[in-house]
């Protein structure tokens, strides 16, 4: 498990080493959690990724398909709610494979 300051930082991470989730706010400096996957899709990589928030636009909880593999997750939510979530596309993620 790595850990990133940014989103500049997590896009480079994840240029140098291969990762199976990717966690990611939607609110970072530099470079959004939404940026962050778009330029993550753009670019071929489609690991699976859990978007969290708590101050985003309604209309952008309609990016399901972006997040796919993976989901958005609205703060507040209980660890059940995330274990469950974290689960969910880890099951879905071997069925795929």
């Amino acid at each position: 498990m790595d850990v990133a300051v940014d989103g500049e930082q997590a896009l480079t991470a994840l240029s140098e080493k291969e990762y199976g989730l990717l966690i990611t706010d939607h609110l970072m400096p530099n470079v959004s959690g939404v940026d962050l996957v778009r330029q993550l899709r753009a670019n071929g990589n489609q690991i699976p990724s859990i978007l969290i928030s708590g101050d985003m636009p309604e209309h952008e909880f309609d990016l399901g398909q972006l997040f796919s593999p993976g989901a958005l997750l609205a703060k507040p939510f209980s660890m059940a709610e995330f274990l469950a979530v974290v689960e969910e596309i880890s099951e879905s993620s071997q069925r795929a494979a």
